[in-house]
């Protein structure tokens, strides 16, 4: 039986019909044996990566549907660098049809990668919430500038309740986070312990006590963090021990918003000190309570796996030579 041939030829092209992952034919053509070897070699290599290319297919398209293809099997801080590569690289040459890239379009955007990395190198994306941020941030930014090495050093700041910052520390949309929660993919050091306080309205039955335990406002209508919040876990922690239930009458996502509900006289509000405490309007007690802790730990964290640029190093480093308790 003769042998098959490996293309079939019609007077002008090479051609091939292969089936593609969706069931359709697609007919392959080329003007020479090469080409034709090398387009096929192209879209089988596609097809293991999960792509279904066409001749019309953008490479932001391309990428896209990589993406969505891929991203389920990778981790979620590998997930926000390929995310980063994209929305980097496509405006490059995302609106070009795959099969019109040429080597020199490649080197387009490898010359901005480099561009961008040596910018990059020295911006440093640093999260923290509200409560420290007129505390502890503008000392440590003194600090850290007051070295010559980080003058030129740029920080992306991104103030966020502590959960959502411990999320996008995880998906990579941030390198360095302070915030009160932890996991085995963080390197955390602890850098204070915020005391908390009893907030009430003015002319409230405590407003003039100088502390307050928790007996004191356990049965009080009280406005709480949303569930996320590490005070919320802890607050419904010390419920839980003294068998009560708290009265929540307003759950809210951080504590400018509680104070808010407590001078409308809603309830009362277990918070860290935050400059809208000094409101006239807002009693603000100590708690102090030997069976509970009415103390919370802020940490700093980064992840274990993922490098850090020479100055967000710099910046880590800083801060924890300077701010780390034990």
């Amino acid at each position: 039986m003769p042998r098959r041939a490996e293309f079939y030829f019609d007077g002008t092209y090479y051609r091939k019909r292969i089936k593609l992952p969706d069931g359709r034919w697609k007919d392959v053509r080329a003007r020479t044996k090469e080409e034709l070897r090398s387009k096929l070699y192209d879209m089988e290599t596609a097809q293991r990566m999960g792509l279904v290319l066409d001749g019309e297919a953008t490479v932001a398209e391309l990428a896209v549907e990589w993406y969505t293809n891929r991203s389920a099997g990778l981790s979620a801080a590998r997930q926000g660098d390929y995310r980063i590569a994209i929305n980097h690289h496509c405006p490059v040459i995302g609106a070009m049809r795959v099969r019109d890239v040429k080597p020199e379009h490649c080197q387009r955007v490898m010359a901005q990668a480099a561009e961008l990395s040596n910018s990059a190198q020295q911006i440093v994306r640093l999260g923290y919430f509200h409560s420290i941020s007129a505390s502890l941030i503008p000392a440590a930014m003194m600090g850290i500038y007051g070295q010559e090495k980080n003058r030129s050093v740029r920080f992306q700041f991104t103030e966020a309740p502590s959960f959502d910052l411990f999320q996008m520390l995880k998906r990579g949309e941030i390198d360095l986070a302070f915030c009160l929660h932890q996991d085995e993919e963080l390197e955390s050091v602890t850098i204070m312990r915020q005391p908390l306080y009893l907030a009430v309205p003015e002319h409230h039955p405590l407003a003039k006590r100088e502390s307050v335990c928790f007996e004191d406002f356990a049965r009080e209508p009280i406005v709480m963090l949303d569930k996320p919040s590490s005070l919320r876990t802890q607050l419904d922690q010390v419920y839980a021990q003294r068998g009560l239930t708290p009265d929540v009458v307003f759950e809210v996502r951080e504590c400018n918003a509680a104070l808010q509900y407590v001078v409308l006289r809603f309830g009362v509000s277990v918070l860290p000190w935050v400059p809208a405490m000094e409101n006239e309007k807002v009693v603000v007690i100590p708690v102090s309570d030997s069976g509970a802790s009415f103390v919370r730990t802020v940490y700093f964290s980064w992840m274990k796996r993922r490098p850090l640029s020479p100055a967000a190093r710099r910046v880590r480093d800083y801060i924890v030579e300077h701010y780390a308790t034990p």
